[in-house]
């Protein structure tokens, strides 16, 4: 009866603990993962959501995401980023403001962001009774990162500037905003992360991302809490995206983008210079920091690496 106790006890930590993954971040996550929907109409959920959750039991911190122009760009044009991130040991939220075409009302971005907030806090209070979950697959509420692609970045820091214990850290993958310029009040890590394309263009669009107003200006506003900053060469803005999605933008001449040989490694890059930040953070795994502060360790061209461990 004791031994029987003891192992109900060791199986029951083991559970609590949060999942670590100890690997090189940029080499496919251990963990098999699926992926759900969560709609609007079916759930009930304030926003869609797509949701990608390892297989395997185990407690598993969150990734919320939202796309680019303010969560215009639909979630599933960020499949492989998510997913990539989730094999590495997360639940990855993705989610837009617009599934399907819907009228919804995006006068104020503080209405978009009160919109995420709220789909946020309901999929806290409801996803595990979707039972869209593997059995034993628990989701630590206590361990959320933020973030989001292009002026996605304007719902989430306005969620944080509301409110920043939403989250524990934040990701601005290639930020771009008008409607941020003071410097910011709230302590929290944040990484951001830049590609020197995407402020370049032969068009006649203006660059994705205009200077002054993208991931060198969220560096600098940024001024309480570590923060890291890397700046990408060979590479572009729409190149975080899904393939397919990506051929878009490129037939579009939204944006310069790197090789298409090279579109592989840079999606390693993407999911797992996110997932090291991620783990380094949360966990206070100290070896993960040497893969977004050390080119050596970084399997794509860094033209500019810095960071600041204090407030500044």
């Amino acid at each position: 009866m004791h031994l029987a106790l003891v192992v109900v006890a060791i199986l029951s930590l083991a559970a609590a603990t949060p999942y670590v993954d100890r690997g090189d971040p940029y080499s496919d996550g251990r963990l098999p993962t699926k992926w759900t929907f969560i709609s609007e109409s079916k759930d009930k959920a304030p926003l869609h959501s797509i949701v990608f959750s390892p297989t395997l039991p185990g407690t598993y911190g969150v990734y919320h995401f939202i796309g680019g122009v303010d969560g215009f760009i639909l979630a599933e044009a960020y499949t492989g980023y998510m997913a990539g991130i989730s094999a590495h040991g997360f639940i990855c939220i993705g989610v837009d403001i617009l599934f399907p075409a819907k009228k919804h009302d995006l006068r104020n971005v503080s209405d978009i962001a009160d919109k995420y907030e709220r789909n946020l806090r309901w999929l806290e209070q409801n996803l595990t009774t979707l039972q869209v979950l593997n059995p034993g697959v628990v989701i630590d509420w206590t361990n959320i990162v933020v973030g989001s692609h292009s002026e996605g970045a304007d719902g989430t820091l306005l969620m944080l500037e509301k409110n920043h214990t939403i989250a524990r850290a934040v990701v601005f993958y290639e930020p771009f905003s008008f409607k941020f310029i003071n410097k910011t009040t709230f302590s929290l890590p944040a990484l951001i992360v830049g590609t020197v394309l995407s402020k370049e263009h032969k068009g006649k669009m203006p660059p994705c991302i205009i200077n002054g107003f993208g991931f060198d200006h969220f560096y600098d506003m940024w001024s309480k809490g570590p923060k890291y900053y890397l700046n990408v060469k060979n590479f572009g803005h729409c190149d975080i995206l899904d393939l397919d999605l990506r051929a878009v933008c490129l037939a579009m001449k939204l944006c310069e983008s790197g090789n298409s040989t090279s579109m592989d490694l840079y999606h390693d890059f993407t999911m797992g210079v996110t997932s090291a930040f991620i783990i380094n953070t949360l966990y206070g795994y100290g070896s993960d920091q040497k893969y977004f502060t050390d080119q050596q360790y970084i399997p794509v061209e860094i033209e500019t690496i810095k960071y600041n461990l204090t407030s500044v």
